[in-house]
């Protein structure tokens, strides 16, 4: 299985959206990312991470993520998808944050997090994962 896409909005430093393509070139499977300090490099480890998992101190850690711009900003979402293949199926897990009512300035102003499974492009009909 191999991470094609993964789009990233208002987590840590990544305002708005921000899409990394790793499907590109399908005959090179490795894919480097490079950077100077304090560019976000963690931060897509990270957002991968609570895409996939989610956290143990969901809201605490959730609200420490949230892109301090998009905290000001009512209605605003914090949302990680995550996009693979393995053969010929596609395999999408979304998980995403938003604030209850207007801005969020505590970890009590954010709802639960979501998931979604989706297996080329349904929603996952499946067992459990």
């Amino acid at each position: 299985m191999n991470l094609t896409q993964l789009a990233i909005s208002n987590f840590r430093p990544y305002y708005g959206e921000t899409v990394l393509d790793f499907g590109a070139v399908a005959d090179r499977p490795v894919s480097l990312i490079h950077g100077p300090n304090g560019y976000g490099k963690t931060s897509i480890l990270l957002a991968l991470q609570w895409c996939l998992y989610g956290h143990n101190r969901r809201r605490r850690e959730a609200f420490e993520y949230f892109n301090t711009l998009a905290r000001t900003e009512a209605g605003s979402l914090m949302q990680v998808r995550a996009e693979f293949q393995s053969g010929s199926k596609s395999y999408t897990i979304v998980r995403r944050i938003r604030g209850k009512n207007g801005c969020i300035e505590t970890a009590q102003d954010l709802d639960n997090d979501e998931i979604t499974f989706l297996e080329d492009g349904e929603r996952y009909q499946g067992q459990d994962p």
